[in-house]
């Protein structure tokens, strides 16, 4: 009987652990003014599409320069099935040219630049400027660079301009090649651009790059949003409201017009690469539900949509492998309405990851102006059955210390005598660290260098294929 009382006590335990609330920032409470990138002004760059798969964009303010503090480095990226050039635009790029630019009422003859570069075979970076009247191209200079220039060197290409009066200049500069191939890691910096007519020196725009306008967002910890791709910089899609359900605060996501040529606006827990969202936030037992409340006003037929989409980590192949997707449609709701998403998978191995998403609207078209607001959300788990816990042996895991900035000892309520793999993610279920675990050498204890990284919020997993355990690290 005692072991049965002690029993049913250890199950009663940890089924309220595993209730505990595992989505940080629920009620969407925090909030921070995030410098998501830095544009060279007057110019627009590829920051926006490379910040979907690399913080900060691809186009950044150096400070490996040759006058003033700063310079500029273009750099081609790899972006899912994506090549992405490092790309600098003065005008409106459209098929086939660039439209506008910026008044230009010189006939320079030669455009003078400082560049150092590391470009691939088979790949060429430039730098083209369009001279202009009245809209037409009345002339061209262009600059090319090949193979590698480890320093800055001084470069001067010629300007060919028609008897035509110049009105206006466009520009665009790349990493790479504007057509095929593009090769991922090639990069060019920029610095000391000006033109030349004669002996007189004439003004490039922002020529040594020492002007950066930065692209600021105030978004909800822990997760990420579509405001990065606004066309409207100054009105977001995604922002903090004071309607709300529970708390101070809701978020409110409302279809407006992005970079990729439509309205729709999202929100993940995880980070939005160019194949959707992915990551999440690590849990330490089979999820049953996500619920929570919203209002929605969408414009004509529109539905928004939620769904909680769980993952794990395959230790024999190496892989994550998607376990199960809830969505459920939010139609018209003027007042605070509950919602719950069930969650059907209960079996082992478990998930490890859950991906939280929602949106304003339609995946297919999301009507400009649709606008949801979603408010404390739950996300509930199974209770641990009897045989698990029989067959698994219960692991516990402290982190000491906590927060950390250095080394952080590992503890664990008993010696890991199976095979494993330890993880740390951040906040959005990017993984940071991963090391195998030998059971050969079984252990209670570990010792992990967290020296490089940022300060945070973090998720320590330790999985074998019997059990796993999850804490929670803060790198101050």
């Amino acid at each position: 009987m005692k072991k049965i009382i002690l029993l049913s006590f250890a199950i009663a335990l940890f089924s309220f652990k595993v209730q505990a609330q595992y989505l940080p920032n629920a009620s969407f409470e925090n909030w921070t003014i995030k410098t998501l990138y830095e544009e060279p002004t007057p110019f627009t760059t590829t920051n926006p599409q490379a910040f979907m798969g690399m913080p900060m964009g691809n186009v950044k303010k150096s400070t490996d320069h040759v006058t003033g503090l700063y310079s500029a480095k273009l750099e081609t990226v790899q972006l899912g099935t994506d090549t992405v050039p490092g790309i600098l635009v003065l005008g409106t790029p459209v098929p086939g040219g660039i439209l506008g630019g910026i008044p230009f009422t010189t006939d320079p003859d030669s455009l003078l630049l400082r560049a150092k570069f590391n470009i691939l075979p088979n790949d060429t970076a430039r730098l083209v400027v369009f001279f202009k009247n009245s809209g037409g191209i009345i002339g061209t200079c262009e600059a090319s660079f090949i193979g590698s220039q480890p320093n800055f060197t001084y470069f001067s290409f010629p300007c060919y301009i028609g008897p035509y009066t110049v009105d206006t200049i466009s520009i665009v500069a790349a990493s790479s090649n504007f057509d095929f191939p593009k090769k991922p890691g090639s990069y060019i910096y920029f610095d000391d651009v000006k033109f030349k007519k004669g002996v007189a020196t004439i003004s490039f725009p922002n020529g040594d790059f020492e002007t950066w306008t930065p692209r600021l967002s105030e978004e909800p910890d822990f997760w990420s949003t579509t405001n990065f791709g606004c066309v409207d910089q100054l009105n977001p899609a995604i922002t903090k409201s004071t309607d709300h359900y529970d708390g101070t605060y809701s978020i409110k996501v409302k279809n407006s017009p992005n970079l990729w040529g439509d309205n729709l606006a999202y929100v993940t827990n995880g980070i939005i690469g160019q194949s959707g969202p992915t990551g999440g936030v690590p849990v330490p037992q089979n999820p049953s539900m996500l619920s929570g409340y919203y209002k929605y006003t969408p414009v004509g037929l529109d539905t928004a949509f939620i769904g909680g989409f769980t993952t794990r980590y395959d230790l024999g192949t190496h892989s994550t492998i998607n376990v199960e997707t809830g969505m459920i449609p939010l139609v018209a709701a003027a007042t605070w309405t509950y919602f719950e998403i069930p969650i059907s998978y209960n079996s082992f191995p478990n998930v490890d990851t859950v991906n939280v998403l929602f949106a304003s609207g339609s995946m297919n078209a999301g009507a400009l102006g649709s606008t949801l607001y979603v408010d404390g959300l739950t996300l509930s788990f199974f209770p641990v059955s009897v045989n698990e816990i029989a067959d698994s042996k219960p692991l516990e895991m402290n982190i000491f210390p906590n927060p950390a900035n250095w080394l952080v000892q590992i503890s664990f309520s008993a010696a890991i005598e199976e095979n494993g793999i330890i993880k740390i993610t951040d906040a959005y279920g990017r993984e940071v660290y991963k090391k195998a675990y030998s059971g050969s050498n079984p252990k209670e204890s570990l010792t992990l260098d967290v020296s490089a990284l940022s300060a945070g919020l973090y998720f320590v997993k330790m999985e074998t294929p019997k059990r796993s355990a999850i804490s929670k690290l803060i790198i101050k």
